[in-house]
């Protein structure tokens, strides 16, 4: 039996087990959320649609295996980026769900920050509000709780928010941002634009320990990939890992769900 797919058991016996509270130091989201009513925060989890669910063994199996590399196999990773080579690649969708994957690992508190203010979905995929969010924690001064919203008991969503602004993500801000939320939480899972948005990729990567780079295994081409490498490269933002959308597998799926 493999490692991996040993992983895979013991993440999956998790899911099954009863929830325990996280650590002490850790709860400060989980306590804002249901003592912060007052200031717009959701006091319990907000009704939300679960991203992985129906998701197929075969990219379970991959996604588990992509946390336990990236984040569980180390301590060191806490802030992590998801970008596409193209739009369409399903980065971002991917991203909703290895946030579901981590969170349900219990190794601590998952927030997820959708950072392409220009073509926003985490909302959309886990049917919540897009009233308030990034936009309005980075330039009409709210603080980053006031537009956190709580999607599970271990997983929290910062949506864009709906007032775009016609500025660019700035470093600094974005900086400021973020370590707000890891003093809220454990994991940060950025959802970003396409490589080939430069100015804003640029803006995040100061924030991040890394990037995950997600392709379209059936027509991503080997110049796109290396062009988006080379972006990544010249902003200092190091390819933690990569993800192939539509990759066809060895392995019939329906032999995975009997493992």
């Amino acid at each position: 039996m493999s490692r991996d797919f040993e992983l895979l058991q013991r993440v999956e016996q998790e899911r099954a087990r009863p929830r325990k509270s996280g650590d002490a130091a850790k709860t400060l989201l989980r306590t804002a959320v249901e003592n912060g009513a007052s200031k717009g925060i959701e006091q319990q989890p907000i009704v939300a649609k679960q991203v992985t669910a129906g998701l197929a063994p075969a990219i379970r199996n991959e996604l588990v295996k992509l946390v336990q590399r990236v984040f569980l196999s180390t301590l060191a990773t806490k802030i992590v980026m998801f970008t596409g080579v193209e739009a369409g690649d399903c980065a971002k969708w991917l991203t909703a769900c290895t946030a579901e994957i981590l969170a349900d690992a219990r190794c601590g508190s998952v927030c997820l920050l959708d950072a392409d203010l220009a073509a926003p979905s985490l909302h959309q995929h886990f049917g919540i509000a897009n009233q308030k969010g990034l936009c309005d924690a980075l330039w009409e001064g709210r603080s980053i709780q006031e537009v956190t919203q709580q999607v599970g008991e271990n997983l929290w969503v910062v949506p864009s928010g709906s007032q775009q602004k016609a500025a660019q993500i700035t470093p600094s801000t974005f900086q400021a941002a973020t370590v707000d939320l890891l003093s809220l939480c454990d994991y940060v899972l950025i959802s970003a634009p396409e490589c080939d948005q430069y100015a804003t990729i640029g803006s995040i990567g100061v924030a991040v320990q890394g990037a995950i780079l997600v392709l379209d295994a059936t027509r991503t081409r080997r110049v796109a990939a290396q062009s988006a490498k080379a972006a990544l490269d010249a902003a200092n933002i190091r390819v933690l890992g990569s993800v192939f959308h539509n990759r066809s597998f060895p392995i019939p799926e329906f032999l995975y769900s009997r493992l």
